[in-house]
């Protein structure tokens, strides 16, 4: 089913960086961003923002290209961000402060890209 298609995707995709094959590993996550365009599916379905983020950083071609997929995860974690907004279970405040710091990091990178290879 395409629930179980994507989490493959992406789990595959980050078998691929972690053997060194990253074209495969791009591959793999351009076909998961086909099946969650938006990275609207929640994670535990196989979408959200990580297959974007892993895009970012395996742009061949850097700069704008790494910012726009930065860009499509950030909106992804604001999306999940603001369906948790108000909840207060433990696991959901977890989740929440996770993809907090998921959402920091990829505004990190895309002052550094700007300072770097944009500048």
């Amino acid at each position: 089913n395409a629930s179980v298609q994507l989490q493959a995707a992406n789990l595959l995709g980050e078998i691929n960086v972690e053997l060194g094959e990253i074209d495969t590993a791009r591959e793999y996550f351009l076909s998961a961003v086909e099946q969650d365009p938006n990275g609207s599916i929640p994670e535990a379905e196989g979408g959200g923002a990580e297959k974007f983020m892993w895009l970012a950083q395996l742009s061949e071609q850097g700069g704008v290209d790494s910012v726009q997929w930065f860009e499509k995860g950030v909106s992804s974690l604001r999306q999940t961000l603001q369906s948790l907004e108000g909840k207060t279970g433990t696991e959901e405040v977890a989740f929440a402060e996770e993809k907090k710091v998921k959402l920091s990091n990829a505004l990190c990178a895309v002052a550094e890209i700007y300072m770097t290879d944009l500048s």
